[in-house]
């Protein structure tokens, strides 16, 4: 266990990315997905390829393709970003992965477990199923369908989850892929956060993979 994280009583997770990796063919069809939402409003961009080209850099520093939707007129954000990632044919893409459920019944019998995803309820538990996991293996769920959330990136959902929790906010660690959703956001509440797949100096840790989550928290 890394000496960091000797306060932590309870962690947190993300999915996108960060329970599973996207591989390219997955990365590509919900990238087109988003793209094709963005040219319902914006068709003078004319191809998902200038639309990405315009709009990627605005969600790097975002953090959110929700909030891009709504300021660009999109009257159901939250419902539209949902299209985007929910279509079957990138949900099945998901693997079963026996490694990860044996660290997270680990995880489990040590900390008090916490989800927080932009995922709807019912895409979110397709997608813990598709990796072999229960949505009840974590004592505090929040899906992008809970009436607390509106998107990761403005903090509120955090805020609320610690005034939900028995703990401290720096006895908290959330583990993500995105570093304005995920790190900072976490971060500003006061949480630790450690991030996947990526590198971050405001992170309180980077892990390539969350396989490695074992070696950090156990």
């Amino acid at each position: 266990m890394n000496p960091i994280f000797e306060k932590i009583k309870s962690v947190g997770f993300d999915i996108d990315n960060t329970l599973y990796s996207n591989n390219p063919q997955m990365d590509k069809m919900i990238r087109g997905n988003i793209a094709r939402k963005i040219l319902k409003y914006q068709p003078e961009l004319k191809t998902i390829e200038e639309t990405l080209r315009v709009y990627e850099p605005i969600y790097a520093k975002t953090g959110s393709w929700t909030k891009i939707l709504k300021e660009i007129g999109a009257p159901d954000s939250r419902r539209e970003m949902t299209e985007c990632v929910s279509d079957f044919s990138v949900t099945d893409l998901i693997c079963s992965d026996a490694r990860l459920q044996e660290i997270i019944k680990k995880i489990k019998k040590k900390y008090s477990t916490f989800l927080l995803t932009s995922n709807t309820e019912d895409l979110g538990s397709r997608k813990l199923n598709r990796l072999g996991i229960e949505k009840e293996v974590f004592d505090a769920r929040y899906f992008g369908d809970h009436p607390a959330f509106t998107y990761k990136a403005d903090g509120g959902i955090f805020k609320f989850l610690l005034e939900n929790s028995p703990y401290k906010p720096d006895e908290h660690v959330y583990v993500g892929d995105n570093l304005v959703a995920d790190i900072l956001s976490s971060k500003k509440q006061g949480m630790k956060a450690i991030m996947v797949g990526g590198v971050a100096k405001e992170a309180d840790y980077c892990i390539a993979d969350i396989h490695e989550i074992e070696e950090v928290l156990l």
